[in-house]
């Protein structure tokens, strides 16, 4: 994540060349940069908290190739889905 933002900054200093970078758009890189990673690490926290709901589903999805609406409610409340 962070040879992103390094890129990102290498990238915004090669294109201003002749004039100094801007300290607020580093600022926001390096905000966007925090805020992309939290909701990474919370997307893979809940993926991971979820990994038993989300193989019943797949399983039943191969069986049965659609779901309702209920069942899948049914499959989250059943395996203490999110």
């Amino acid at each position: 994540m962070r040879l992103r933002l390094a890129s990102w900054i290498l990238g915004l200093i090669m294109r201003k060349k002749s004039s100094m970078v801007n300290g607020h758009e580093v600022e926001m890189a390096v905000k966007v940069e925090k805020m992309y990673d939290l909701a990474y690490d919370k997307a893979v926290e809940m993926l991971q908290k979820n990994v038993v709901v989300l193989r019943v589903i797949d399983d039943q999805l191969l069986v049965f190739e659609n779901m309702t609406r209920k069942e899948l409610l049914e499959i989250l409340e059943e395996n203490g889905g999110i």
